[in-house]
């Protein structure tokens, strides 16, 4: 699906965490149709050179629905019972006066789920971890070390807990700074729980249902990956990626098993163990590109590889 970029409206969004686990989420943009990357650095005073980078982008190819994370804007933090200026000058490598002067602070007193403006992180991920993460296999998917990520966290030990959130700064190789596919289900629009079971529906729908789950995993692995656009929609319609969008079985109406799939997916599981792709090795056996990826599980008729 091409989309044209003649007419431009633009949304940005700040994402908040929630609940009484404080982290910053990148300052985000949602892509409208008719954006470009230069209209959006003119808007918020970059460059497209430096979206790009900050994005992990290889192309000026952007789609609708895709989130985009602004260089160079503040994040907000939601305090921690504990917290204290220090401890969260530490955490974003700034000073106890740069956070009062964000904040318009005129003492060093702060309350737990006080949100409080903080800098970004240099290119800093923002991941709630899942279940089987350990920081050792987040340190290999981010290109950084353990040590790296504990210091960000003020982590004093190596323990980790579904649901936790991390600010990882690594080299951006595993998953890039979008991690919608740690949100859970009940934070996704109900046109994108419906979105992604139609992609599961069109692809996998004579799979076993771990299989089904798996091709939803995929998706969302792609969201948060560098290499691929950052949202469902940009996706699953971006350019020759899935065979049902070129041939219309994306508009199918999706089974009530490929709605299930995508919900569960969309709370966590990943059959897929972080695959990026997947593919019918019997339908394409001749693959060279795919033939050498590193295959992490086979489900059904499908392989899956990262």
């Amino acid at each position: 699906m091409r989309f044209s970029k003649r007419f431009v409206a633009t949304t940005l969004a700040v994402y908040l965490a929630a609940g009484d686990m404080g982290q910053a989420l990148a300052a985000q943009y949602t892509v409208k149709s008719g954006d470009s990357l230069y209209s959006i650095g003119q808007r918020y005073h970059t460059s497209p050179t430096a979206i790009k980078s900050t994005n992990g982008l290889k192309s000026d190819t952007i789609y609708p629905g895709q989130i985009l994370n602004l260089p160079g804007a503040s994040n907000n933090y939601i305090v921690q019972s504990g917290d204290s200026l220090y401890s969260i000058s530490k955490r974003f490598q700034t000073t106890i006066n740069n956070l009062k002067n964000l904040n318009g602070l005129t003492s060093d007193k702060i309350y737990p789920a006080q949100s409080l403006k903080v800098p970004a992180v240099g290119g800093g991920t923002s991941y709630t971890v899942r279940k089987g993460d350990t920081l050792y296999l987040l340190a290999q998917k981010f290109g950084t070390s353990v040590a790296s990520i504990k210091s960000s966290n003020n982590l004093t030990s190596d323990a980790l807990y579904v649901g936790q959130r991390l600010v990882i700064n690594g080299s951006g190789t595993g998953i890039n700074k979008a991690t919608t596919a740690s949100r859970g289900a009940s934070s996704y629009s109900r046109s994108e729980v419906l979105l992604l079971a139609r992609l599961i529906h069109g692809e996998a729908r004579g799979e076993v249902y771990q299989g089904q789950v798996a091709v939803g995993a995929v998706v969302l692995n792609r969201v948060a990956s560098a290499l691929f656009p950052n949202s469902i929609s940009g996706v699953i319609y971006q350019k020759n990626e899935f065979c049902v969008v070129n041939d219309g079985q994306i508009n199918l109406s999706p089974s009530e098993t490929a709605i299930k799939a995508a919900e569960e997916t969309m709370n966590g599981s990943d059959p897929s163990k972080g695959a990026i792709y997947y593919w019918n090795p019997v339908k394409a056996p001749n693959n060279k590109f795919l033939n050498n990826r590193p295959i992490v599980a086979k489900i059904g008729n499908h392989v899956f590889a990262q």
